[in-house]
Formats: structure tokens, C-alpha cells, sequence
């Protein structure tokens, strides 16, 4: 753990610096708390993600966070910032950005069908119906590399060309 938030430029972030601490919610992957972190002089709104098996799955957890963290920047994920642990329970907890249900982007116009629907699938309510990152990455791949004898997408071939 300490090597991947070294490596990853994310931030060990002492539990005592998080105040307000509020449960929010419970899914099929963990369970989300609200809270207010004191960040150098700034107090931000958080989320902190306490996910199921964490300490089992540690390994797991981390590819996905390093996937997560490769789509940073590009406007509309959310943004986390390190890592904590609950000093009564000893679980791990992620600290991200604290984002409202109604943030998500607006689809924009032209935007290709097949695109709009897996943007769907992801912003789905229930986390056993929203696709993983690898599953994310594979249908993406799917769209742009063009495999042998097989034409691209047209749907997508219009939106570009």
C-alpha cells in the first residue's frame, strides 16, 4: 500500500484530519461516508469509499485505482486523493472528491449512440450493473482498433469523420 500511494503521487491521510464523518449509503461494493477534510488551511467536502473484502482484495482494489487514475484530467471523473484507515474498524477507506448525484455531465449532442448508452450504463444506481474499468477499456478498444477484414463502427466512423 505504501508503495502504490508513493508511486501514485496520492496522499496517506491521517483519520484524525477528517471531521463530520457520515454515513451515507451502503451497495454491493461498500459503503460510502460524507466527510470534511481539514487539507492544509481548507476544509473540503469528501467522500470516503470503505469498500467490502478491501483488506482481502488488496491487490485487485489497486489495478483499479491505478485505472481510475489514468483517466484523470480529462474533465469529468472524479478526483481522489489518497488513502486513510478507520482507526475503530482497521479498514481502508479511499478519500475522493465529494460529487452530488446530479453532477453528472450532460451528454452532449452528436455524441454516438453506442457512447452515450456505456456513459449510461456507468452512472447506473446500482454498482453490480455499472461496468468495471477493464470492461470499460475493452469495449473502448473495440470501437477504435480495427480488426482484421472487419469494418469500424459505423456509428462511430460518422461521429469522427
Amino acid at each position: 500500500m505504501d508503495h502504490f500511494i508513493s508511486e501514485g503521487d496520492l496522499k496517506w491521510i491521517p483519520y484524525d484530519k477528517l471531521k463530520n464523518v457520515e454515513y451515507l449509503d451502503k451497495g454491493g461494493f461498500g459503503t460510502i461516508y460524507r466527510a470534511i477534510w481539514l487539507n492544509d488551511n481548507e476544509n473540503s467536502k469528501v467522500i470516503l469509499k470503505c469498500l467490502n473484502n478491501l483488506n482481502e482484495n488488496l491487490n485487485e482494489f489497486l489495478n483499479e485505482w491505478k485505472y481510475h487514475k489514468s483517466c484523470l484530467g480529462t474533465g469529468n471523473i472524479i478526483n481522489f486523493h489518497g488513502f486513510t484507515k478507520n482507526p475503530d474498524t482497521l479498514k481502508y477507506m479511499v478519500v475522493m472528491d465529494y460529487a452530488n448525484k446530479g453532477e453528472r455531465p450532460e451528454i452532449i449532442e452528436n455524441t454516438p449512440q453506442c457512447y452515450a448508452d456505456l456513459m449510461k450504463k456507468c452512472w447506473d444506481e446500482d454498482p453490480l450493473k455499472r461496468p468495471s474499468a477493464n470492461e470499460v477499456s475493452d469495449i473502448i478498444e473495440k470501437w477504435i482498433i480495427q480488426p482484421r477484414g472487419k469494418k469500424i463502427n459505423e456509428e462511430l466512423k460518422r461521429s469522427v469523420i
